[in-house]
């Protein structure tokens, strides 16, 4: 299922289970178990192959995806700062060894950039392959080269087409997150647009509700711009309290939620709240309940004394 080799080697630590010498696994342990070919029956001797010495216990096919798999993972397109990429890298093989070409470059003492294709296993043991080094140029050229040629001479067929099938997996995982992101961004909006007009309302019954008790305020010498600033207040307290109930709620949502991820996917603390982002929620909270208070807060302050300490 594409399950990364660091993953699986975690989990049978947590199993318990070791390997033959009695130690943990590590990543280069299971990758050397992975990379056997005598689980498939395929014995290697002094340059000799056997196919009748051991019985397979995992067919060709399995042994084969299960290798590029880990190939996958290990071989990345690398990238020298101010230069492209190396487009080849993990998409060949070297012919007398069969391991992948990864890439590599190096300094001269005079500054010069020198990129070039290597054998892996020759960069990993130093051994195990005579194959000298590809110059990157080389390479990409003879390759760009046979392309034209076969295009000209009608073989389509024949034309090297390589594809970064990882590239336009996480292009298209990006894609997708971003519009889930627009979305959810797109609710939000709304639902804080009708909240702020819901506190509206609920500040406008207040002040019709306390119409006496602006009358008092204002008959012992209040001014209209202290009535103003007693709802502005309240709005105020009412937009911290509910931003700080918000941050509650979420970090209680937050232990649950790591727990589900980590028996999931063996993940940790991937469901967190920032301080800053918390504070910052907390003050657009109290900006928007501020705001949506600012008209009904007027209207109190507009109100008749006279009037105001005749309603009953």
């Amino acid at each position: 299922n594409g399950e990364k080799a660091k993953s699986i080697v975690n989990r049978l630590n947590n199993m318990g289970i070791h390997n033959k010498s009695g130690a943990k696994f590590t990543v280069n342990s299971f990758a050397k178990i992975i990379r056997n070919t005598k689980y498939m029956g395929v014995v290697i001797s002094d340059g000799q192959t056997y196919t009748n010495i051991v019985p397979a216990i995992v067919d060709e096919q399995t042994f084969t995806l299960c290798n590029k798999l880990m190939d996958t993972q290990r071989h990345k397109q690398k990238t020298v700062q101010g230069h492209s990429e190396y487009i080849l890298s993990g998409k060949l093989f070297f012919g007398n060894c069969g391991t992948l070409m990864t890439a590599e470059d190096g300094t001269s003492h005079t500054g010069k950039v020198y990129r070039y294709y290597k054998c892996f296993n020759r960069k990993l043991h130093k051994e195990q392959c005579n194959k000298s080094n590809i110059t990157k140029e080389k390479l990409e050229d003879f390759i760009k080269q046979y392309n034209d040629e076969a295009k000209n001479d009608g073989r389509e067929d024949d034309v090297i087409n390589y594809t970064d099938i990882v590239g336009i997996m996480m292009s298209s995982v990006s894609t997708i997150i971003t519009a889930i992101s627009s979305v959810l961004i797109a609710f939000v909006a709304i639902s804080l647009v009708v909240s702020s007009i819901m506190i509206g309302i609920i500040t406008y019954i207040s002040v019709l509700e306390r119409t006496k008790e602006i009358g008092v305020l204002r008959s012992i010498g209040a001014s209209k711009k202290d009535i103003s600033r007693v709802f502005n207040a309240e709005t105020l307290i009412e937009g911290f309290v509910s931003g700080a109930l918000g941050i509650v709620i979420t970090l209680l949502l937050c232990i649950p939620a790591n727990a589900i991820i980590k028996s999931v996917t063996d993940i940790s603390n991937v469901a967190k709240m920032p301080v800053g982002g918390a504070v910052i929620l907390v003050v657009i909270s109290m900006i928007l309940t501020t705001i949506a208070g600012l008209i009904p807060a007027k209207l109190a302050a507009k109100k008749d004394p006279v009037v105001a300490l005749r309603t009953e």
